[in-house]
């Protein structure tokens, strides 16, 4: 799959000769940490990626870059909407919603509790097809590591946030937030 979307530094298991590009993160204490390798790991944290790779799936995900018909499918269908919660449909693959939307619901929607403990939510039936006027989103951390990622793909406004050094989420919402608002200007 990730070479049918042309992400080329994009990995489960960063190779043994692309080690020496894999970022150094840091903690809250600014100490040097990587992830640590565990059953589950690769499951829990995640590709590793750079910003290029990044960029292009997001380029794709607003299709201001192409690539075959079955794949641009497949990533469309990654923003069909399944769950509705408090603050954001939940998608396939993005938590999204309807744009324009204010910094306070982005941050309601992306607040610890959303993930750490269980949240009422309602079934859409039939599902919500992709939307092009929604802002669709997804954090993403470690330990060492912070990442954000969002996109609108009415407007095909794409912003990435990679952090090798961990950031409160709400910050990184906040940053891209701001940007999109200079952006539309």
């Amino acid at each position: 799959m990730l070479p049918a979307l042309g992400l080329k530094h994009t990995y489960i298991h960063v190779p043994k000769n692309q080690q020496k590009n894999y970022a150094q993160g840091y903690n809250k204490n600014d100490q040097p940490v990587r992830v640590t390798p565990q059953i589950l790991d690769a499951e829990s944290y995640g590709l590793k990626s750079n910003a290029k790779d990044l960029i292009r799936f997001l380029d794709i995900n607003i299709q201001t870059k192409k690539v075959a018909k079955p794949w641009q499918e497949a990533v469309e269908n990654t923003h069909t909407g399944f769950y509705m919660t408090d603050s954001f449909m939940q998608d396939m693959m993005w938590e999204s919603y309807s744009w324009p939307v204010s910094l306070a619901q982005l941050q309601q929607g992306n607040r610890d509790e959303m993930a750490l403990t269980p949240q009422k939510i309602e079934a859409i039936h039939p599902v919500m097809p992709p939307e092009t006027q929604a802002f669709y989103n997804k954090t993403g951390s470690t330990n060492g590591f912070a990442a954000y990622a969002a996109f609108i793909p009415e407007d095909r406004i794409a912003v990435v946030i990679l952090s090798n050094k961990w950031y409160p989420i709400p910050d990184r919402i906040t940053a891209t937030y701001q940007l999109i608002e200079k952006i539309n200007e």
